[in-house]
């Protein structure tokens, strides 16, 4: 899990680099990770330098990983089952 968490805080596609540019994402949030988790990484053996982002499979239009939610998920958050049961 680890590989793709690094590549969700430091994506290094262009959607990602103009958010930076107009300041909504504020670079940065690898480092931030590895300050306050390091020590627990390598505590277990593993280092910073033998973890590379995992990007196969990235989608650069979405800016994230591949996959996606299963429709059971999103019947639930979207609330079907109460919409279905509400009487108007």
């Amino acid at each position: 899990m680890l590989p793709r968490t690094l590549a969700w805080l430091e994506p290094r596609d262009e959607p990602f680099a103009e958010l930076v540019r107009t300041g909504i994402v504020s670079e940065g949030a690898g480092e931030r990770f590895w300050s306050q988790y390091g020590a627990m990484f390598e505590g277990v053996g593993v280092s910073r330098s033998a973890v590379e982002p995992a990007t196969d499979g990235w989608d650069t239009a979405r800016s994230r990983g591949p996959g996606h939610p299963d429709l059971q998920a999103i019947e639930q958050a979207r609330g079907d089952r109460n919409r279905a049961l509400l009487v108007e």
